[in-house]
């Protein structure tokens, strides 16, 4: 194992960390108040260490190897930690909040959690990444992710904000033309629409040969497609009975079929120098979904 940490200081993962975030040499140098040269030789010293390449060059941003986003990971802690030691050694942060969430949460919730964010915090700026792509923190500038728990993550604190609730639905149009399914044995003989890019999957049709006709990690597609008559789709009943998406024209197949629910929680980066309004973020969405979601989550 090559011996390498001896060879990196607390400043060279300061450099690097404000590098990764700000996306180039100038920017860093500017932010740091350190020439332009200081930050290359130190790039240049830290790659020497490492003894290969962690970042890759093209005329829009920096790219990082497999290498520098692990050494990213590793210079964000330890700047983290600086700021606890002394908030001078660390240069200002931008005053935005990245946020990942999926797409039903960033339609539904987000709206009116944010809404009332920017009331209290008119100057932090919102972003906004919806997909399962940003779910699992791999994206450096992600601060806050609300979705379901990620495990083995020793570097993010968790919060359960929310249960919610799937169920089978398929149009009005879609079972006149091809029958109501009575059972999930009947399901072998039906058009289905999923959900791509997640684990939530009911279990009675895991291992079974279903006729995917079209697949999405957008719920409003997917929602859209089955009020159309696509073809069943496993849609979150909690949505659609808080309003949030129209259910005109959807019925509920196997009512009586309860699923698990699923458990959301609100994840961020342990010593994050943005905690103060990470934590007013969570106070509103959780106050937000005791309104909305209220007499269905106790």
């Amino acid at each position: 194992m090559v011996n390498y940490l001896d060879k990196i200081s607390a400043e060279k993962c300061l450099i690097f960390n404000t590098l990764v975030r700000y996306g180039s040499v100038s920017t860093a140098a500017k932010a740091l108040n350190f020439p332009v040269s200081k930050v290359h030789n130190e790039l240049k010293s830290i790659e020497k260490a490492m003894g290969s390449p962690i970042i890759l060059r093209d005329k829009r941003k920096i790219l990082l190897t497999p290498i520098g986003t692990r050494l990213a990971d590793f210079c964000r802690v330890v700047t983290e930690g600086l700021k606890h030691l002394d908030q001078s050694l660390v240069p200002e942060e931008v005053l935005d909040l990245n946020i990942a969430t999926s797409h039903g949460l960033a339609e539904s919730l987000l709206p009116d959690v944010l809404t009332k964010f920017h009331a209290l915090y008119p100057t932090v700026k919102i972003n906004i990444f919806s997909g399962a792509e940003y779910l699992d923190f791999t994206q450096q500038d992600i601060d806050i992710v609300m979705g379901m728990p990620i495990s083995n993550r020793a570097d993010i604190t968790k919060t359960y904000i929310a249960d919610y609730t799937y169920a089978f639905y398929a149009s009005k149009d879609y079972l006149a033309r091809k029958g109501t399914p009575q059972s999930f044995n009947d399901f072998v003989n039906h058009d289905f629409i999923e959900f791509r890019g997640s684990s939530i999957l009911e279990q009675n049709t895991k291992n079974m040969s279903l006729n995917i006709v079209a697949t999405s990690t957008n719920y409003r597609a997917l929602l859209e497609l089955a009020r159309r008559g696509l073809g069943i789709c496993f849609l979150c009943k909690d949505f659609l009975k808080a309003g949030f998406y129209s259910s005109e024209n959807l019925v509920n197949i196997i009512p009586e079929y309860e699923h698990k629910s699923i458990k959301v929680c609100f994840m961020s980066r342990k010593f994050s120098p943005k905690s103060t309004s990470i934590n007013g973020l969570l106070e509103i969405t959780q106050e937000v979904i005791r309104k909305i979601f209220g007499d269905q989550q106790e």
